[in-house]
């Protein structure tokens, strides 16, 4: 089947073919036949370019077919994307793309089979490759589906048996994502999750506040963050989606912009506790990259490790810049989950004095548990299994102690899942007299 750009004749133009043939009739067998019939077939195929998104509804509809998208179709569905009638999928295409080129026999599959329900198309980024829609893109395809009344659904990769889920499903798919806004509700506690590959980190700054307020911490108080879980969990690990979904209206989103915003106003206020707990994925630090942290989607682009940009990452500068400034007297406790947390822990940080910092790692070592087959990593369960056996209110604690407890676990934790010595994580602990 072709990708068509092209709308077929409407009803009109079909009655006026449909007479054309009565009249012409007479006239087949003769002489005539050859030029009647290439008369007769310019009459079919003369059609016009699609003039809406609702002519490419109504024509999908009918004719079950992929959809080559223009610029200017694609303006009109990212300026409304919610105005559509049923899903409307997109695929960013590239000719380069050997997955791309894989996956197009299935959405044509897909075209035809849910033609009732949903509309499938494509962009191709190369014949438009100056188009502001081709730039910006880190893995393709890129798959886009538009709902009604609903924000866009976000994937990258050909993970064709989402699409089936979600199109098969379609409209009982969950809800949207409904989180907290940005406010200036002065706050001590900072939970966040970054990566959203999987739930765990979401899940992890969750049951992380759950066990806080029973420990005696104001909610008002308790800064959760993450960003919405990439929607293949939905059917990878549906009761830790669910559960997310369900506490996301307690929580802000992971914006890096918002979590130092806040951070900055507890410093200025002087408070007497900073409580940062950090969750996700963490990138190993080479000679053209430093430490980070994923705040965002955290992606291997052609089996490379990302380039970490300063909008979607956390830095080890960021938390030297964040508390440099803070009061003398104000004690900060840092809790890092990642692989290569160490990497984040710097002297400069150390020196503010009055900090203590622990990690899932040491900085050349990877953490482990971030799978949708796992409700929260190694380290993250071993902590929060940690801290929810206290009686002590969060200001209380003996970290040391809780450390101690924790490095236990994550170590018995990785023997019993054959995680040989040499690729341990080693959990650590700084304190600001200690130079890593």
């Amino acid at each position: 089947m072709n990708i068509s750009k092209l709308n077929p004749p409407n009803r009109k133009h079909k009655i006026k073919l449909d007479a054309l043939i009565i009249i012409l009739a007479p006239y087949l067998g003769t002489k005539w036949s050859p030029f009647l019939l290439l008369f007769f077939l310019a009459a079919c195929v003369s059609t016009k370019n699609f003039q809406s998104i609702n002519e490419v509804e109504i024509y999908s509809s009918h004719q079950g077919e992929l959809i080559h998208l223009t610029p200017k179709l694609l303006d009109e569905l990212t300026r409304n994307p919610k105005a559509v009638s049923k899903p409307f999928v997109v695929e960013y295409y590239a000719d380069w793309c050997i997955t791309c080129k894989a996956i197009k026999p299935t959405m044509e599959s897909f075209a035809r089979k849910f033609k009732q329900k949903a509309t499938l198309a494509v962009f191709d980024t190369t014949e438009f490759k100056g188009s502001k829609h081709s730039r910006g893109i880190p893995v393709f395809p890129k798959i886009v589906y538009f709902m009604p009344n609903r924000k866009p659904i976000v994937t990258f990769g050909g993970d064709t048996r989402l699409m089936y889920n979600i199109l098969n499903d379609y409209p009982a798919i969950p809800a949207e994502f409904k989180m907290k806004q940005p406010d200036n509700q002065l706050k001590t506690t900072f939970l966040i999750g970054g990566a959203t590959d999987i739930t765990s980190f979401s899940n992890e700054v969750i049951r992380h506040r759950e066990i806080l307020k029973k420990l005696g911490t104001n909610p008002i108080n308790i800064g959760c963050y993450f960003n919405e879980p990439d929607f293949d969990q939905v059917y990878l690990d549906p009761d830790d989606y669910k559960f997310v979904l369900s506490n996301a209206k307690d929580c802000y989103k992971a914006d890096k912009k918002t979590i130092i915003n806040d951070i900055k106003q507890a410093i200025a206020s002087k408070s007497q506790h900073i409580y940062v707990y950090l969750t996700s994925h963490g990138a190993q630090p080479n000679e053209s990259r430093t430490p980070c942290l994923a705040l965002r989607r955290f992606r291997f682009i052609l089996n490379k490790m990302p380039t970490c940009n300063n909008q979607d990452y956390l830095f080890q500068e960021d938390l030297v810049s964040l508390f440099k400034d803070k009061d003398p007297e104000t004690k900060v406790t840092i809790v890092i989950q990642s692989c290569y947390a160490g990497g984040l822990v710097s002297k400069e940080l150390l020196d503010v004095g009055n900090i203590t910092i622990i990690t899932s790692s040491q900085k050349d070592r990877s953490s482990f548990g971030c799978s949708s087959d796992e409700e929260f990593t190694y380290f993250g369960s071993a902590y929060l299994n940690v801290i929810n056996s206290l009686n002590q209110n969060l200001e209380n604690w003996d970290v040391q102690s809780i450390f101690q407890r924790v490095n236990q676990i994550v170590k018995d934790h990785e023997e019993k899942n054959n995680v040989s010595s040499h690729e341990r994580s080693f959990p650590e602990i700084y304190t600001s007299k200690d130079i890593p």
